[in-house]
């Protein structure tokens, strides 16, 4: 009983599927006359399939990632055929696949040969020092033992870029070598050679949209994110970027501060000036200025209005901005809020919810909700 390649089924398969990694498949051998062909399909019934050149991976898996199962009707060749190189290159887990089959009257038998690619044996840092190579490898650490293919060698470059790039390291580059590892069959050694470069800082900040607010007052904002001043020769003005994405909600939070509730970061970029510096262009929406109108409270028993206002000291026609009305209700460094008046009488359950009622024109009214619960003593 002979035993022959589609080759037919790799001349479907297109290029783009086929050249994985820089790699292709062995070419097919020209099949013999008698063998199937694509100008006399026929349908079989699918008898065995097994798998051959499998190492590491379980077989099972393999066959139904194949698609192939015992006892189907397939027309031969055909989409079902096809379809088996495709969907087993698709897992970038192979070097190497071949299709063979042998012929017993109406039913095709299948051996699904694959190369397994080389696993990753050992990953060397160099260009860092000792507690880096360390904080790096505590990164990478899960690599060891799987597959060295495509998507490994970005996700490895991705985590070192990453990792340099929140200490102020935008422009690192990493370069990775593959070398066979002569102690493991089938194994590869990584040396990755990091190249941090220098820090980057920020040469300028500049805004866009903003009337109300002077360019500087924005920019004093960004507490941890600051532009190169002539002034400044020791103040740290280098760019993390997890440090700016809190600069601009605390920009976002200290305009809506002053009034402005609907203000908001519209767009930012940030672009390389030079080798060392970036440059950062924040556009924002301030929107009207906002006042406080009617303030109300409902709920409370224990404690009058007229009081919890006095403890209060926001009054209509206020500049509006919650960050107070909270610090006035639950956060006083003083301790002189309403909490800390229920709290101190051993109403431990306490809450108050501000719910704004109504916005006319530039003005919100409030009204404060208090839950006061039972008193413990």
């Amino acid at each position: 009983m002979n035993r022959y390649f589609l080759a037919l089924i790799l001349c479907a398969i297109s290029s783009a599927v086929l050249a994985q990694g820089g790699r292709r498949p062995t070419p097919a051998q020209v099949l013999p006359a008698d063998s199937l062909s694509y100008l006399n399909p026929k349908e079989l019934t699918v008898g065995a399939v097994t798998i051959t050149g499998s190492q590491y991976l379980d077989k099972d898996v393999l066959i139904k990632i194949s698609q192939l199962n015992k006892g189907d009707k397939i027309t031969v060749p055909g989409d079902a055929t096809s379809n088996v190189i495709k969907n087993l290159w698709q897992q970038g887990l192979f070097d190497d696949v071949k299709l063979l089959y042998t012929l017993r009257n109406d039913t095709i038998n299948f051996e699904i040969n694959v190369k397994e690619r080389p696993r990753l044996s050992k990953l060397n840092l160099k260009g860092l020092r000792k507690g880096e190579i360390e904080d790096v490898q505590k990164k990478l650490k899960d690599k060891t033992g799987k597959i060295v293919n495509e998507n490994l060698l970005n996700t490895t470059t991705a985590i070192i870029k990453k990792h340099f790039a929140e200490k102020g390291y935008l422009n690192t580059t990493v370069d990775v070598k593959e070398r066979v590892d002569a102690g493991e069959k089938n194994s590869l050694i990584l040396d990755v050679n990091v190249d941090k470069k220098t820090k980057v800082k920020v040469n300028s900040i500049a805004f866009t949209g903003n009337t109300a607010f002077k360019d500087a007052k924005l920019e004093k904002y960004l507490k941890k994110t600051k532009a190169k001043k002539w002034y400044n020769v020791f103040g740290s003005k280098k760019f993390l970027q997890d440090k700016y994405e809190e600069d601009k909600q605390t920009l976002v939070t200290k305009m809506q501060g002053e009034g402005y509730r609907d203000a908001e970061v519209v767009t930012d970029s940030v672009w390389k000036n030079d080798a060392a510096t970036v440059n950062i262009k924040i556009k924002v929406y301030e929107g009207p200025k906002y006042y406080f109108g009617d303030v109300t409270w409902s709920g409370n028993a224990k404690y009058p209005t007229k009081i919890l206002n006095t403890l209060l000291k926001i009054k209509k026609g206020d500049v509006f901005s919650e960050e107070e009305l909270n610090k006035r209700l639950t956060g006083s460094p003083n301790g002189d809020d309403i909490s800390s008046l229920y709290l101190n009488d051993g109403y431990l359950t306490y809450q108050t919810d501000p719910v704004q009622t109504r916005i006319h024109n530039d003005t919100i009214d409030v009204d404060l909700r208090v839950y006061e619960g039972p008193q413990y003593t």
